[in-house]
């Protein structure tokens, strides 16, 4: 699939990689299928669809952000094997295609027990959580990476503080880069 992306298409919008893991897939995959029809990388707009969680509180940031990356990753499971590959997932009843809604209460017992699996700081990753600061910093290393536009999403109760200071703080800071659109 990361190569077709090479080869048709005109962007890359994932979601749930690290940093490290969308390098990875940007100059691997995704450069050999655009060389493959002659075509560069850089004819490919690469974006990220990062959870984000901003607070002035970057432990009350964590909690709320550790637990909703761990599940989407877990959804996930062609990029959990990525991020962390000893992880032995199920298979397709688990995941994003068949969470909306028709999960059994044995899926969910299976979805809990394999978040655990999955150390806090790889879900964490993912993500844009914590400060001004911290968010700022994880967006540099996606950017480092290879990310071209940036479409943030919020997951928690705490919606309107996380949105305000995206757009106060963090979307201004990225404007002033010409080679990013937030």
């Amino acid at each position: 699939m990361l190569e077709m992306t090479g080869e048709l298409a005109d962007g890359w919008m994932p979601f749930s990689h690290t940093p490290v893991t969308y390098k990875q897939c940007l100059n691997g995959p995704i450069k050999k299928g655009a060389e493959k029809v002659g075509r560069s990388l850089s004819e490919i707009e690469p974006a990220l669809l990062p959870l984000t969680q901003i607070s002035r509180d970057h432990d009350k940031a964590r909690v709320q952000m550790e637990a909703a990356s761990k599940r989407l990753l877990v959804l996930l499971p062609d990029i959990t094997k990525t991020i962390k590959p000893e992880i032995e997932h199920p298979g397709a009843p688990h995941t994003l295609v068949h969470w909306m809604g028709r999960l059994k209460k044995e899926d969910m017992k299976v979805i809990s027990d394999l978040t655990e699996m999955i150390p806090s700081w790889v879900a964490l990753k993912t993500t844009a959580w914590g400060t001004l600061k911290d968010c700022i910093e994880q967006i540099e290393d996606f950017i480092e990476s290879g990310c071209r536009r940036l479409i943030f999403g919020g997951r928690s109760e705490k919606a309107d503080e996380s949105i305000r200071l995206l757009g106060e703080e963090v979307v201004p800071y990225f404007e002033k880069k010409e080679d990013v659109i937030v």
